[in-house]
């Protein structure tokens, strides 16, 4: 979740080609499966689960042996 009410340098509309731009105090959030982000109070209302599901770590050659 980007979010832009802090904002006070914004370059990007500036910026041609993929030439680099300024942006200051942009907040995010990075969320994860099973969270909930309240978009209206702007806050995470839920964590979700502590680990991922089994399903969704990946094997290792370790695992694969047994």
């Amino acid at each position: 979740m980007l979010d832009g009410r802090g904002i006070e340098i914004n370059h990007i509309g500036y910026a041609e080609n993929r030439n680099p731009f300024a942006i200051k105090n942009m907040n995010y959030s990075l969320l994860t499966t099973g969270m909930v982000y309240d978009l209206i109070s702007r806050k995470v209302i839920y964590p979700g689960p502590i680990a991922p599901p089994k399903s969704l770590v990946p094997k290792t050659k370790k695992d694969s042996k047994k």
